[in-house]
């Protein structure tokens, strides 16, 4: 009897154990998240669908699944990782690797500005508003609430861009600036050339990448850009065609030293928009929120910061943030914007910042 009864709970182990290897085969963990890989393929298969995305066959819907997940599970570290603050979630970007993304809408070929040009940081005018660390300095000397401008609501910013599978947001970055100096010159708003300088630009990289100083230094030696109706954007490698200028760039300068935020600070608020060089390498996902930690400063991609903002969610702890243009188009982040807190140099955000005079 005590045989049969042993051998009774031996067999029901063993049927345990088996349903428990049957039901997590096919699941995966990702912070404590239990998810099965049918249930991410259905994810798969409805985001495919939402973005039109069509793969040539079963190999490469394959590769792309795994790219998928992958990309899936460093959303849920980067989620983890902000608390709330900022959100990252699956977008058109979402079947690419690491690889792929950065070659396609990263700046690989950034050198930054030549060692000796980095001291040529160009006088800041008196300024409009006294700001010590983005706080206006009331006349007793102490510290108000934290300074706030959006140049949007004041005209000086064009809509947002697309640069498509190609490196060229260094020149997004610079034409998006020229544009802006041309509407603070008294002109209306124009649509100006990237695809001039991704073609006919001999110091930078055409697709493969550059730096917006030497785009300006382009523009200046030929006479300026023409506009985007005469030289339309191909998102490609082309060959040089030369155009009529509508825009001539006068002069250009650095805004600031690596490090220097109060000083990239004082130029937003009295100057408007700065073109800027990022590290954007944990961009991809970005959906919403202020990028508050997480964000390194290996430099690798350009975009425009077109004014501050400050969130007043926690009264006791108000956080100041850049309001960014990027060149990813409006279905990425907000709108094309994307919000990084001020005060801790955040993305490198202040290792190369220029203007431009038109």
């Amino acid at each position: 009897m005590k045989l049969l009864l042993c051998l009774i709970i031996l067999v029901f182990i063993c049927l345990t154990n088996a349903i428990n290897i049957n039901v997590n085969q096919g699941y995966h963990r990702n912070d404590g998240i239990i998810h099965s890989d049918s249930s991410m393929r259905d994810t798969f298969n409805h985001w495919a669908k939402k973005h039109s995305k069509i793969y040539k066959d079963s190999i490469e819907m394959e590769n792309r699944f795994s790219n998928f997940k992958e990309n899936m599970k460093k959303n849920i570290e980067l989620n983890s990782m902000h608390a709330g603050k900022a959100k990252f979630e699956s977008n058109g970007f979402s079947d690419l690797s690491e690889e792929e993304f950065s070659n396609f809408h990263l700046n690989k070929a950034f050198k930054g500005k030549p060692s000796h040009l980095r001291n040529s940081i160009k006088p800041q005018p008196t300024p409009h508003h006294s700001l010590i660390n983005g706080y206006k300095e009331m006349e007793n000397g102490d510290l108000n609430e934290l300074y706030s401008i959006d140049w949007r609501k004041k005209g000086l910013v064009t809509p947002v861009k697309d640069q498509g599978q190609c490196g060229s947001c260094y020149i997004f970055s610079a034409v998006e600036q020229i544009e802006t100096a041309w509407i603070k010159a008294g002109n209306k708003p124009i649509l100006l050339s990237e695809q001039q300088a991704v073609d006919c630009d001999p110091y930078d990289g055409q697709c493969g990448g550059g730096d917006p100083y030497t785009v300006y230094e382009y523009f200046s030696q030929v006479g300026g850009v023409s506009t985007n109706a005469q030289y339309p954007y191909t998102a490609t490698d082309g060959t040089c065609v030369n155009m009529s200028r509508a825009v001539p760039v006068v002069s250009y300068h650095y805004v600031t030293q690596g490090g220097d935020e109060n000083t990239l600070i004082k130029t937003i608020v009295n100057d408007g928009p700065v073109s800027i060089c990022v590290d954007a390498s944990t961009w991809q996902s970005y959906s919403g929120g202020i990028i508050t930690t997480g964000c390194g400063k290996n430099i690798d991609h350009c975009v425009q910061v077109v004014g501050l903002e400050v969130d007043k969610t926690d009264p006791s702890n108000p956080v100041q943030y850049y309001i960014i243009r990027n060149s990813w188009g409006t279905d990425w982040g907000i709108d094309g914007y994307i919000y990084v807190a001020t005060g801790s140099d955040l993305c490198g955000i202040t290792y190369e910042s220029t203007m431009v005079d038109v």
